[in-house]
């Protein structure tokens, strides 16, 4: 995945994760203002 690739929440997510990787997935969303669900989905798809 390139960079041009990501969006605003996507890197949001980076980072946060980049901050702190140690964030759980409902601290990481509360963080970018989704649900649990959608970031376990959008963490896996950036793994």
């Amino acid at each position: 995945m390139t960079e041009d690739q990501l969006d605003r929440i996507d890197r949001n997510i980076l980072s946060a994760l980049g901050s702190n990787g140690r964030l759980s997935m409902s601290e990481l969303a509360a963080k970018v203002g989704l649900s649990k669900t959608p970031v376990q989905a959008r963490v896996k798809r950036l793994e």
